[in-house]
């Protein structure tokens, strides 16, 4: 998967995109620049059209310079994109999922139905994030690009991280465990576990409802 991240961002079409402020006229009732239209587009592509316009002034206002990838658009997405928030094109967002303010989501990411990505977290490329997770605020999932990792962080489904933890590259985080605020992980996570500390260490187990409802059955 990481080669195909690679190749995806290495052969992407390079582009410089920018929002141009038109004036086309005077308004002599105001001192004020005031314009008239707004293209947004590639900047040479922006410069020819403008070629073919009567143009009193121009504003360029720079998007993205010599991207590989763009924003995703978050209009066809069936979940909610807080404004801030920055998703780039090939992450996919399941139904559902919640990305709030500041929050990161790099190319071949996966959010999972009814996940929450709180306020400047940031998630690598290629991390596989599973169904009803909360990843906390500030926290850092690595992806598999810089440095090249073989292998995706995997969070499997109901994963709490607490703020500011961080995923280090190819970890995997076993489903209902919760990763404490701050904590670092350096090594693969068993299910129902409860970690802490730099680097992070395993301080308890969580037992699960349906885990203690099963153990009742079997008595």
């Amino acid at each position: 998967m990481s080669n195909e991240l690679v190749y995806l961002v290495q052969n992407a079409q390079r582009e410089s995109r920018v929002k141009a402020y038109i004036q086309t006229q005077k308004h002599p009732e105001t001192e004020l620049a005031v314009y008239d239209q707004i293209m947004i587009d590639d900047y040479d592509k922006v410069k020819t059209e403008l070629s073919k316009l009567k143009v009193k002034s121009v504003l360029f206002e720079g998007i993205s310079h010599h991207s590989a990838l763009g924003l995703e658009d978050i209009l066809k997405l069936n979940a909610r994109i807080e404004p801030g928030a920055l998703i780039r094109k090939g992450a996919s967002i399941e139904e559902n999922a919640v990305i709030l303010m500041g929050a990161v989501i790099n190319t071949g990411a996966r959010i999972g139905s009814r996940t929450m990505i709180d306020m400047n977290a940031v998630v690598g490329s290629g991390a596989l994030i599973g169904k009803r997770c909360h990843v906390g605020a500030g926290a850092v999932i690595a992806g598999m690009m810089e440095p090249v990792s073989h292998h995706p962080v995997i969070i499997e489904d109901d994963v709490l991280l607490g703020a500011n933890a961080v995923i280090l590259e190819g970890i995997k985080i076993g489903h209902h465990s919760i990763i404490g605020a701050g904590a670092v992980v350096t090594k693969d996570v068993e299910p129902y576990s409860v970690m802490a500390g730099v680097p992070a260490r395993k301080i308890k187990d969580q037992y699960h409802q349906s885990l203690i409802e099963d153990a009742l059955r079997n008595d």
